[in-house]
């Protein structure tokens, strides 16, 4: 660590204005991001981390992005080729100007065939290829999917040995719901040649799919090459929602990788967790992947003993790779230890710089910390999902940003797509569906979760959603049906024990029925139970049981109880 602090002090003395606007805990962000930042910026392999970045540059990294596009105007009256203004583009959607944005995009098209048509022998192949490619991801992104294939589909008849257009444009097929032509654009890849990474990549974008054999074969060829690949379980965990996945792998769960696959899978599943163990003890290859299993056992499991020896275990033998340096970094980050987070985040950068979580989560998370530089932490979600246009994770990230910042209809497009490429996950379309309850109205929110149970129809959480929804339009008989339908699929479902105890105080006036069912709920609560889901049940409890005393030491069984709360 004392080598990261040198050289920090060294880039403070190259660059004093970073000191003050992006240090955290004596520690400066930026200065594990400024070796990388220009070439995720351009075209350039920049790697000198005492280049001064130009104003341009700063302001984007910032969060000042108003300024960022001033600076790009002036570029942009100067240049044939309109680099300046996609970069504007991307900067406008990254701000929530989606009009602007797209506008942004068309001209850059428009210019850049212009330039074309006047010399094209003096633009590179690839430097054309990524522009383009740009312009098609920036419409997607955007919420114009059939916009962004159209535009896909023209390029990549001249470009059709791009492998990155060739996974946004599949990514947009996904996007739109036709995965047969996600999976033929994916089949044209060669992965002769293909590190451990990029075949995991691969493998994420045929399981969205629904190839689940060509998924495993190819995360299972990318375990072999290399078992510290971290982002295969990243990806097994991503969809271990998905029955199909996994009844895939049960077919053959002796096979040794299979179990290591299936363990990650489980792990979350409560009614699974003892299986996963049973999984994860009967593991043979003492590999990262192994040891990051088990850590996630002992976190859960709140083992914090354990969870100390472990990330020793993982620093000591394996902080000279990605992934090993990927998993310090967020554990430490997530520990509040920010220098350590930062020092393993650079690293992870240095082994694998196109690793998208990389940019959208270890620095997002970082930068988090910071009340300074907060407005900064979307430019670091675009850059993640521009590597890896299809993670799910990535576009959720997003989806809750803008969320939260209260962009509601570009937060919306997001879920959408997410929604789309992750159909087994109940969240994605209740998270989609509130935001169109609020955007449009709710008739289009119910037929969302409707569409959404005609995917998955054991799926407990999306019938209790849609139970709340006949709750808030006043339609008792078809609410308290789909609460009971929740229950009946999983009798652990404590969100609808808490719905059903709301519906017998407001329809029914039945508050012995109502106390029985918040009872139960209260119960349930564990050490697993979000804060504000126990908050919410303890309150509605507290309500209901003060009203039943109430009924009982009176004449009359007439009762209102206010401000009692549903739960998604």
């Amino acid at each position: 660590m004392s080598n990261f602090i040198e050289g920090y002090k060294n880039l403070i003395k190259k660059k004093p204005y970073l000191e003050s606007v992006f240090t955290i805990s004596g520690v400066c962000i930026f200065a594990f991001l400024t070796a990388y930042i220009c070439k995720v910026y351009s075209t350039e392999d920049v790697k000198d981390t005492n280049l001064v970045l130009n104003e341009e540059e700063r302001n984007y990294y910032e969060g000042n992005y108003d300024e960022a596009i001033e600076e790009l105007k002036k570029k942009e009256e100067k240049e044939d080729w309109p680099i300046s203004l996609m970069k504007q583009s991307k900067i406008q959607a990254v701000k929530g100007d989606i009009l602007e944005s797209n506008s942004l995009a068309e001209k850059a098209y428009i210019q850049s065939r212009i330039s074309l048509d006047e010399n094209r022998k003096l633009k590179n192949k690839d430097e054309v290829a990524k522009l383009l490619n740009d312009i098609s991801f920036t419409y997607i992104m955007n919420g114009e999917v059939s916009r962004g294939i159209e535009f896909g589909e023209l390029l990549l008849d001249e470009y059709s040995d791009n492998e990155n257009l060739k996974k946004t444009l599949a990514t947009a097929y996904l996007a739109n719901g036709e995965n047969e032509k996600s999976i033929e654009i994916l089949n044209s890849i060669d992965i002769n040649k293909k590190d451990s990474y990029e075949l995991s990549e691969l493998g994420e974008l045929y399981l969205i799919s629904g190839d689940y054999k060509k998924a495993i074969e190819l995360l299972k060829i990318a375990y072999k090459e290399d078992n510290t690949n971290v982002n295969i379980l990243a990806i097994l965990k991503e969809y271990s929602e998905n029955k199909n996945l996994r009844a895939f792998l049960e077919e053959n769960e002796k096979d040794s990788i299979n179990n290591i696959f299936l363990a990650q899978i489980n792990l979350y599943d409560e009614k699974l967790h003892d299986d996963s163990i049973i999984r994860i003890n009967k593991i043979e290859d003492e590999s990262l992947l192994k040891k990051v299993l088990e850590l996630q056992v002992s976190e859960k499991d709140s083992d914090e003993d354990r969870s100390s020896i472990l990330l020793k275990e993982i620093e000591e033998e394996y902080n000279e790779t990605y992934g090993g340096a990927y998993v310090l970094s967020r554990i430490n980050i997530k520990n509040g230890n920010i220098e350590d987070g930062i020092h393993y985040g650079n690293k992870t950068i240095e082994f694998n710089e196109n690793f998208g979580k990389a940019y959208g989560i270890l620095f997002s998370e970082a930068l988090k910390n910071s009340d300074n530089i907060a407005d900064s932490i979307g430019t670091y979600l675009r850059e993640g999902l521009e590597k890896s246009p299809y993670s799910v994770q990535l576009i959720k990230e997003i989806a809750n940003y803008y969320k939260e910042k209260g962009e509601l209809l570009i937060s919306y497009n997001y879920y959408k797509i997410a929604s789309k490429l992750e159909p087994y996950n109940a969240s994605n379309h209740i998270n989609q569906s509130i935001l169109e309850g609020k955007l449009e109205d709710v008739s289009v929110a119910k037929n969302t979760i409707e569409d959404a149970i005609n995917i998955d129809k054991e799926n407990s959480d999306l019938y209790n959603f849609l139970g709340v929804i006949y709750l808030e339009t006043e339609n008792s008989e078809e609410a308290i049906k789909n609460i009971r339908k929740a229950y009946e699929l999983n009798n652990d479902n404590i969100k609808a024990l808490n719905n059903a105890a709301v519906y017998y105080t407001r329809y029914e006036k039945n508050i012995f029925r109502a106390k029985e069912n918040i009872d139960s709920a209260k119960d349930m609560i564990n050490d697993n139970v979000e804060l504000k889901l126990k908050e919410t049940i303890l309150k509605n409890q507290s309500l209901i049981n003060k009203t039943y005393e109430e009924v009982q030491n009176s004449d009359s069984d007439n009762f209102e109880i206010e401000n009692l709360e549903l739960l998604i």
